[in-house]
């Protein structure tokens, strides 16, 4: 029986290691050729969209938007969004899809981004726009149609070229709109590659990737995608979590804020980062604002409920992703919870006596579940 020779097994081991890390750079090597090929290609085109003029961006800008607010493409891109991500509702998102663009172009028209944009004699200061470059935007999948396609419209306003990087889910709806982008740029002239998207799968090495290579980064999503946006070396503008809290005191009219906030509660299953979270109602208010937050469509869950609910919902403090945009019927049955009254609610109620991570109905919770 031969000696085993420690040094042939170490040296094995490194061989290994050494293979594993020679695949990981070889694996990372491509992926900034990848991306570079995207970047190239946008730097050529946002070179050409440099020397457009006011009206020329501004048509640039009418043409993206047309994109997504055609009723047939607006239609398809929400069906495909609740079809892929499972967040969410159809009818919301179209409606979603259309106000936000429409809202943007009219914050836009008639907004100088080209030359100068202002003068301030009187401090001896001229404004002059010029382009970033290329912007890369790193989009979540509860608004995979309105937010980049928002994100977009802004870019091109600012004579910009802008690179996609989508959440997995959100990557074939993200894919149609820009095909229906490149369209609307073919219709007016303009390069495609003025807009893209990295080619799925869009893994996290190649977004991250993204970030380095590109002048600017937009992030819209989760606090990690954020926090790599600020720590990617590229200036970078982020858009985390939201956690709106509203006041309500004895002098609100209870059934009109009952039904503003019921209606934001609601809508899309509360997917945006502006829906209502938690309610501080201020003394002899909370039987009245109570009462008509039932009557709005929503269900107060008892002691016990809300137990269990928190319990399923989240998990060492961090909210559960199946419970995320889902109907309240739909949260109420996976959470176990099997009153009748809860496969009618529009929104679930769940009082609160805290903050903090001690209390998780106090954070953010992207559903219809609202906190008094």
């Amino acid at each position: 029986m031969g000696l085993r020779d420690p040094r042939s097994e170490d040296q094995a081991r490194m061989s290994s290691t050494a293979q594993r890390e020679a695949g990981r750079l070889s694996d990372a090597k491509s992926t900034a050729r990848v991306v570079a090929a995207f970047v190239d290609r946008a730097r050529a085109a946002q070179a050409a969209a440099e020397g457009y003029d006011q009206a020329r961006v501004d048509e640039l800008v009418t043409a993206a938007g047309w994109a997504i607010v055609h009723p047939e493409h607006n239609r398809r891109l929400a069906e495909l969004a609740v079809r892929d991500t499972g967040l969410g509702n159809v009818a919301d998102k179209i409606a979603k899809n259309r106000r936000k663009t429409i809202g943007l172009l009219a914050d836009l028209a008639g907004a100088k981004s080209v030359g100068v944009i202002a003068e301030l004699p009187e401090l001896g200061i001229t404004e002059i726009a010029r382009p970033v470059g290329v912007v890369g935007a790193l989009t979540p999948s509860t608004n995979p149609g309105a937010t980049p396609a928002n994100n977009i419209i802004n870019a091109l306003k600012g004579r910009n070229a802008i690179i996609l990087a989508p959440s997995p889910k959100g990557h074939s709806t993200g894919a149609l709109l820009v095909e229906y982008i490149h369209t609307e740029l073919d219709r007016v002239g303009a390069p495609r590659d003025l807009v893209a998207q990295l080619p799925s799968p869009v893994t996290r090495e190649m977004t991250f990737e993204l970030m380095r290579q590109v002048d600017l980064v937009v992030a819209t999503g989760s606090q990690t995608n954020v926090r790599a946006a600020y720590e990617s070396g590229t200036p970078a503008i982020g858009v985390g979590a939201g956690n709106v809290v509203v006041i309500v005191d004895e002098t609100a009219d209870t059934a009109d804020a009952a039904g503003k906030i019921a209606a934001s509660k609601m809508f899309d299953h509360a997917t945006s980062c502006s829906s209502e979270n938690s309610i501080i109602v201020v003394g002899d208010a909370y039987e009245p604002m109570l009462a008509a937050l039932q009557a709005a469509g929503g269900v107060r869950l008892d002691a016990d409920e809300r137990s269990r609910l928190a319990e399923a919902m989240f998990s060492n403090g961090k909210l559960v992703p199946q419970f995320t945009a889902q109907s309240a019927p739909s949260i109420a049955q996976r959470a176990g919870l099997a009153r009748p009254e809860l496969q009618r609610a529009g929104f679930l109620l769940v009082e609160e006596t805290g903050t903090g991570a001690a209390h998780p109905f106090s954070g953010e919770k992207l559903s219809p579940v609202l906190t008094l």
